[in-house]
């Protein structure tokens, strides 16, 4: 298992479509994969740590939401609401993003 941490300019007019393309990634290719708020994030250590907190919530069986990319969005912004948590996810139009992904690298 592999990390990748990376970030870019992007521009969004589909929420909803983008949202279900990262998830049928993540499924697909059975890897963690969070798209976030690149404004919030302060360096690639902040989205590594907030993987590693993550899964070990989910493995401890002490973890909020149902996904794991999702319990990495509550580490990466430091809340337990999800509802919260959601506002640093991705938006409509221009933005900075920065994207982990854990998997397979192969």
């Amino acid at each position: 298992m592999g990390i990748c941490v990376m970030g870019g300019k992007v521009s969004i007019d589909d929420v909803r479509e983008v949202v279900e393309a990262l998830r049928t990634l993540s499924l697909e290719y059975g890897c963690v994969l969070q798209v976030v708020d690149a404004d919030i994030v302060a360096g690639r250590p902040h989205l590594e740590n907030a993987l590693k907190y993550a899964k070990r919530a989910w493995e401890h069986g002490h973890a909020i939401s149902k996904n794991l990319s999702l319990e990495v969005l509550l580490y990466v912004v430091g809340t337990r609401q999800i509802k919260d948590a959601k506002r640093f996810g991705i938006r409509g139009g221009d933005q900075r993003i920065a994207i982990v992904v854990e998997g397979d690298m192969e």
